[in-house]
């Protein structure tokens, strides 16, 4: 009995301490749950400390078993960071697997500056880094992965960022609201971003478990103008629709058709592009070092138009490596112009593009639709630059009276010629930079011929350089060779040497040809536009055997060489020749040797016994014809002649004056055109051949 007494007192004191000990723990925890929040505050502050985040302050509103409030968390140099409340919902279950079950943070403010040396936020930029240090590096093909959320729903709003540039400032809104159901999870957000040259909207929505990942999201983008982004769009606007799926590594993107339009260049130069984008698959890989493997670029549909042209129906399969590295096939539908009626046939276009190695090259060949016209263009282009060059080539055309006519090319030419034949082919070179085209383009025309209301053209060769694009000029001198132009008159042979004006108006320099056994030049300007033209056409060693068939008097020749000038008046309805006048050398002589019907006239009139008898060999002192009337109509020909016949009434002078009216068009009789190329043009065509193959 005794001895369970010591035994009992060691129960009873060991109790009592354990009570005592309950008592104290029960005592530190209530001093703890009384101090919570100063608590909370200190281990908040040293978290954000460890993590280099320094100075902040933060106040704590509420902590329980149930909810964690904090109010007024500011952090950075200048407060740099600000948010107004972050609240959080869990329980001790929550507690207990290390998460909360709802997140909610609202009222951030980000301040801080991009500059030349990169970016600042009070000293905040070491939280990224601290966390890319601690962050463990992910495994090989592992691919993108949803993060974990720290809890069940997240909630950010009214999230902003003041960020000062160069260009000033830049004003970002973000909102997040993310959920994650039995380790799936569930995201959106929203992002508003204002600059003084960028305004965008994005939507996003993502959805999945690990590395299974499928989303879809919404991007509007307008560039202000003048914005100066170190790319050739001064100024533009985009939206665009996306489907997001995600495997392990591989990466899918969907891209829905959307409107744009872009302004490239500024100024009077500036080109305004718009359309809509077409359906777009991209395929990429994420690496093992994390980065992307080259993009493999699908894309059908779409439009773009410009001034004076569209492209429908654009493909494109291609590897993309970013930025600008792109390789594959290019494709359009459908290129044509959008003027009414059109100056050109719709062409469908095909080709390759290949990275170089400050930006792309491209092969591509442009056929009409009947295969009937054939382009090629090889070049490069910079996108960064904003730069590109190219080298244009047409393949030969070939018009025949019965066979493909311009009209059939270019409505806009119907009714200005017809039945052209002949060979048409061009190259030349385009250059694009700072926000201007350079075009220059050397075409060649072999035995070309073609008829207008008004005259007849055959034969014209010569190689003439274009420059554009627009209006369209030549340089001075450009030289082709005319074999025939029938407008009444035939002139043959013809050399022409002349410019077009950037007015539209024909300079001519120099022009010659061959007519009635001499030669006409003239000089001077022919403006297209305008509806009526004139030109002196200076007549030099004419033939007056070929000029008296002017006359339609049958029997009347002579020998001898005439010279004067023939004034040429074009309008929509006539070519005429008005006040036109040529007169002989000294030398010349006259015949008239009428036909039988006429010789019967001899016996009945003395009077004009008189007049044949002089002109059966009439020895010219004076002789001048004079033109005046529509040359393909009719033409009022005056012969005034002053002359001699030795054997007629001893030498006696005659004067003499006949007019008639003369349709020139019949009198000279249209055989078949008989004329030389040029030796210098045809140097000119050989040069050009050997550069065009």
């Amino acid at each position: 009995m005794p001895s369970e007494i010591p035994m009992r007192s060691r129960w009873l004191a060991r109790l009592a301490a354990a009570l005592l000990a309950l008592v104290a723990v029960l005592a530190l925890a209530g001093a703890a749950w009384s101090q919570r929040r100063p608590l909370a505050r200190w281990w908040t502050l040293r978290e954000l400390a460890r993590l280099g985040v320094a100075p902040a302050s933060v106040e704590v509103a509420r902590f329980d078993a149930s909810r964690l409030e904090l109010r007024a968390l500011r952090a950075g140099a200048g407060d740099a960071l600000a948010i107004d409340a972050i609240d959080a919902d869990y329980t001790l279950r929550d507690l207990w697997r290390g998460r909360v079950g709802a997140l909610r943070v609202s009222g951030v403010r980000l301040a801080g500056e991009i500059a030349a040396e990169g970016p600042r936020f009070g000293g905040l930029e070491a939280l990224a880094a601290g966390k890319q240090q601690t962050d463990e590096a992910p495994s090989p093909g592992a691919g993108l992965r949803l993060p974990a959320l720290p809890s069940n729903q997240l909630v950010i709003e009214d999230a902003r960022a003041e960020i000062a540039t160069v260009q000033g400032p830049l004003a970002v809104v973000l909102s997040v609201n993310a959920q994650e159901t039995g380790g799936r999870v569930r995201a959106s957000a929203d992002l508003v971003a204002h600059h003084a040259l960028v305004d965008a909207a994005a939507k996003l929505e993502l959805s999945g478990a690990g590395d299974a990942i499928s989303g879809g999201a919404a991007l509007g983008l307008r560039i202000a103008p003048g914005a100066g982004l170190g790319l050739p769009i001064s100024a533009g606007s985009l939206a665009l629709t996306a489907q997001l799926e995600i495997s392990g590594p591989e990466i899918l993107v969907s891209l829905g058709p959307g409107p744009f339009a872009l302004t490239l260049g500024e100024g009077p130069e500036a080109l305004r592009l718009e359309g809509s984008t077409p359906q777009a698959r991209l395929r990429t890989q994420l690496g093992d070092d994390g980065t992307l493997t080259p993009l493999q670029l699908e894309a059908n549909g779409g439009d773009l138009r410009a001034p004076g042209f569209e492209a429908r129906g654009i493909e494109l399969d291609a590897k993309l490596e970013l930025p600008w590295r792109l390789d594959g096939r290019i494709a359009v539908r459908e290129l044509k112009d959008r003027q009414d009626p059109p100056r050109a046939p719709g062409f469908a276009l095909e080709g390759r593009v290949t990275p170089e190695k400050t930006g792309l090259g491209f092969d591509l060949r442009a056929t009409e639709t009947k295969q009937r016209v054939v382009l090629h263009a090889q070049g490069s282009f910079d996108p960064a630059a904003g730069s590109g060059d190219a080298r244009l080539r047409m393949e030969p055309v070939h018009f025949a009276k019965d066979g493909l006519q311009p009209a059939q090319l270019a409505p806009l030419l119907a009714g200005r010629m017809t039945s052209v034949n002949g060979t048409l082919e061009a190259t030349g070179r385009a250059r694009y930079s700072a926000g201007r085209t350079q075009l220059v383009l050397d075409l060649a025309a072999r035995d070309l011929g073609f008829e207008t209301p008004l005259a007849q053209v055959e034969g014209v060769n010569g190689t003439l350089r274009v420059e554009g694009p627009g209006p369209f000029s030549t340089p001075p001198s450009q030289l082709v060779s005319i074999g025939l132009v029938r407008f009444g008159l035939d002139l043959s042979n013809g050399l022409v040497a002349g410019q077009l004006r950037p007015d539209g108006v024909i300079a001519i320099e120099k022009a010659e040809w061959q007519t009635l056994g001499g030669r006409v030049r003239t000089a001077g300007s022919l403006d297209p536009k305008a509806t009526h033209q004139a030109l002196v056409l200076v007549a030099e060693d004419l033939d007056l055997a070929q000029v008296l068939a002017l006359v339609d008097l049958e029997g009347l020749s002579g020998e001898g060489r005439l010279d004067g000038r023939l004034p040429i008046e074009r309008s929509a309805e006539a070519i005429e020749i008005r006040g036109g006048a040529i007169g002989a050398r000294p030398g010349a002589r006259l015949r008239y040797q009428p036909a039988p019907g006429v010789a019967s006239l001899k016996q009945a009139g003395p009077g004009f016994d008189l007049l044949l008898g002089a002109f059966e060999d009439l020895h010219v002192e004076t002789l001048a014809v004079e033109l005046d009337g529509d040359a393909n109509g009719t033409m009022k020909v005056v012969l005034h002649v002053v002359g001699v016949n030795p054997e007629f009434q001893d030498g006696r002078p005659i004067h003499y004056n006949l007019s008639v009216e003369s349709r020139l068009a019949d009198l000279l009789r249209k055989g078949a055109a008989v004329y030389k190329i040029p030796q210098e043009i045809e140097e000119r065509l050989e040069r050009f051949g050997q550069q065009a193959r």
